[in-house]
């Protein structure tokens, strides 16, 4: 499929190659490593509700070179192909990231039983984020790059293919934001609100830190901190919420077990009761990248397709949908990740 370019800028001083139609330095324009700019296929019908959201991001929104999404760049993805939004929320080293490149990597194996891998438009954002988490790093212990505070959130892309066939495609953004914003949430529980992807994800994915729950000193006051972060989640529309005990190898290999797993289990049927009464619940067990001291090689990637399954298993795939660019007021985050899929009557 050709694309047309609808504008290009440039991040180096004094280059403008609208005007110059050529970059300074010699650049074919489309080559050009400053470039920023905003591609859209050319076969693509543009209302003028989108025209002018498109012009608003200008600036701000990279041609696609396989980085993690920004928020106006996940806004174009889903305006253009939809895609289910799942939301991971957690405390700081709870396993967020891990949890997302083990994913990519298993299922890019094809070892995530019916799910296969069909394409990711963000692959240096996994890469970038996965090198020292895979098995292939030849580390004893997963050591993923965390998601610092001062970063805004972002957005990883994969396409699944799902079924012996493979004929059914549709694609996944996973949202990767600091367990930092979380904390914050702790403390101001009207902040969750504001973040974009809360009232546009198609499922909420909380991760409780099961190492913390195996260690007597932490694990109270962990259980506070899920709680907390609950209630700040819980103040806005939910339509599927899983609980997800991660670290699962070390509450495996803990002297502390049944009680690690008596604590996430009191934990899940709190949150139950206190869920509103529409919400899908889910609990898991998961062990993403287990440490390799402790021969846990048949626990890699342990809970990882059944968290997924329940992505799809209640959600109406992209075929029985139809594209709708909704209206935006104003073009902020907030609205720019409305859901933009309509079923078909």
């Amino acid at each position: 499929m050709e694309e047309v370019l609808l504008e290009v800028t440039c991040s180096r001083e004094g280059c403008n190659p609208q005007l110059s139609k050529g970059c300074i330095e010699g650049f074919e324009v489309a080559e050009c490593p400053h470039r920023h700019g905003i591609v859209i296929p050319d076969d693509t019908t543009i209302e003028p509700e989108m025209e002018q959201a498109v012009k608003a991001t200008i600036g701000t929104v990279r041609v696609s070179n396989g980085d993690a999404f920004t928020t106006p760049e996940a806004d174009l993805f889903l305006r253009k192909s939809g895609a289910l939004v799942i939301a991971i929320l957690g405390c700081p080293d709870a396993g967020k990231t891990t949890a997302a490149v083990m994913l990519y990597e298993l299922i890019k194996r094809a070892r995530l039983g019916k799910f296969s891998f069909a394409g990711s438009r963000t692959i240096r954002g996994f890469q970038s984020r996965s090198f020292r988490s895979i098995l292939s790093s030849g580390l004893d212990e997963p050591e993923t790059e965390r998601t610092h505070g001062s970063k805004p959130v972002e957005f990883l892309h994969f396409r699944v293919a799902i079924g012996e066939s493979g004929n059914i495609l549709s694609d996944v953004l996973l949202v990767d934001r600091t367990g930092e914003d979380f904390e914050a949430c702790m403390k101001k529980p009207d902040l969750c609100a504001t973040f974009p992807e809360i009232p546009r994800a198609d499922c909420h994915v909380l991760l409780v830190d099961g190492k913390k729950l195996a260690d007597d000193n932490l694990a109270a006051l962990h259980l506070s901190e899920v709680l907390r972060i609950f209630l700040s989640l819980n103040r806005n529309p939910i339509r599927r919420l899983q609980l997800v005990l991660t670290k699962y190898d070390k509450v495996l290999n803990s002297e502390q077990r049944e009680l690690a797993i008596q604590r996430f289990e009191g934990c899940r049927d709190d949150l139950r009761r206190r869920l509103q009464a529409d919400t899908s619940f889910t609990s898991h067990y998961l062990a993403a990248r287990p440490s390799m001291t402790e021969n846990n090689e048949d626990l890699v990637g342990h809970g990882l397709e059944e968290l997924i399954d329940v992505w799809f298993k209640q959600c109406v795939l992209s075929s029985d949908f139809r594209k709708k660019v909704p209206r935006l007021s104003d073009g902020h985050p907030f609205d720019m990740l409305l859901n933009t899929l309509e079923a078909q009557a």
